[in-house]
């Protein structure tokens, strides 16, 4: 989500720009429904800090499974 020269939500917007089907799993130390609230973008998926391994492989797997 924090990261230098723009934000995660903002670098999302670009990058589907051309790719319009990217997934996307955000991760973050912060809450999920502040942090949802203040993202208007569509079909992103979210990962709340800490995680073990095991759930950012499964977080991952169910992200890039189509829909």
């Amino acid at each position: 989500m924090v990261m230098p020269e723009m934000d995660g939500p903002t670098m999302v917007r670009e990058a589907r720009q051309s790719r319009p089907e990217l997934p996307v799993l955000f991760m973050s130390g912060y809450a999920e429904e502040q942090l949802r609230k203040s993202i208007d973008i569509d079909k992103v998926a979210f990962l709340p800090k800490p995680f073990s391994v095991q759930e950012l492989a499964e977080a991952a797997r169910k992200a890039l499974t189509p829909a």
